[in-house]
């Protein structure tokens, strides 16, 4: 999920608590608890090397329960009442979790189509982090191992890669599916090997909460 604390945890409890008199915007990084990608639920995510076809992309459709019903210009004229869907919980649950398995496939898709442009451009391995909870969530690009074993910035790996930032975008979507604002906090780190066509979201909090990454051979 990767490292979370929220409500409903008795260290969010604590934060809130401390929040009182130490004005924190953060909860301590002691008060995380590594937790494995709600999405995907494993910190290792496989993507085919060639992308196949595209699979349904997410619908935006909201599905709100009506407080009153509602009466279309037909209904009106005639006397009737315009029927209005609704829907139950189960019903709006399973709505949100479809949805979130199509973001989830559609971004893992598309993290498959760039591994021939990744790999024509000679980038091995791509490093970001992403972090939510509160008022916003957001992806940040670090930079890219190339396959001389050169590390490039982020600015050099947008010149080499244009969608560089998308496609981290789509590989923290494709284990997270969304993962908005609210009463949490959370800060992950995923890399991203197009020799391998796995996204690993990392498990080291020294690598997480200090945004630095061991390339490995």
């Amino acid at each position: 999920m990767p490292y979370y604390v929220g409500a409903g945890d008795p260290e969010w409890d604590e934060y809130l608590k401390q929040a009182e008199t130490d004005w924190s915007d953060e909860p301590p990084q002691s008060l995380f608890t590594y937790v494995e990608p709600w999405k995907a639920e494993t910190s290792v995510l496989r993507f085919p090397e060639a992308p196949g076809a595209e699979p349904e992309a997410p619908r935006d459709s909201v599905y709100r329960q009506p407080s009153t019903p509602g009466r279309g210009f037909f209904a009106g004229l005639f006397g009737k009442q315009a029927e209005i869907p609704t829907f139950s919980t189960e019903q709006l649950l399973d709505n949100l979790a479809k949805r979130q398995n199509a973001i989830s496939a559609h971004a893992l898709w598309k993290v498959s189509g760039s591994t021939a442009v990744c790999r024509k451009a000679g980038v091995k391995r791509i490093f970001g982090s992403y972090d939510g909870g509160g008022d916003e969530s957001f992806t940040h690009l670090h930079g890219a191992q190339m396959n001389d074993g050169r590390v490039i910035d982020p600015d050099e790996l947008r010149k080499t890669v244009r969608a560089a930032d998308e496609l981290l975008d789509n590989a923290v979507s494709a284990i997270m599916g969304t993962f908005d604002a609210g009463e949490f906090a959370l800060h992950g780190a995923v890399i991203i090997d197009f020799e391998a066509c796995t996204i690993t979201d990392e498990k080291n909090a020294d690598v997480v909460f200090g945004d630095k990454v061991v390339w490995g051979v």
